[in-house]
């Protein structure tokens, strides 16, 4: 997942994930495996969730204004 998200340290995403399955978004398993090996799924909540942001993201791309330059101002 870190190879997929330059940039971003492995404390911030392991905070991320913490929370994430906190909410009821993920689940954490751990495999017993040598080394041990840690999967991440969606609960059904999650997927849910996901739909909705999903369906969130669309909207947007078809309702909001288009972008007037890089500091937001017309002209």
């Amino acid at each position: 997942m870190r190879r997929a998200l330059p940039g971003l340290s492995a404390k911030v995403l392991n905070e991320r994930l913490r929370k994430l399955c906190r909410y009821g978004i993920l689940e954490r398993r751990v495999r017993a495996e040598v080394p041990p090996r840690v999967d991440y799924v969606f609960t059904d909540f999650g997927r849910a969730f996901s739909e909705i942001v999903a369906r969130l993201a669309e909207l947007e791309r078809r309702f909001a204004p288009p972008a007037h330059g890089r500091d937001g101002a017309d002209g």
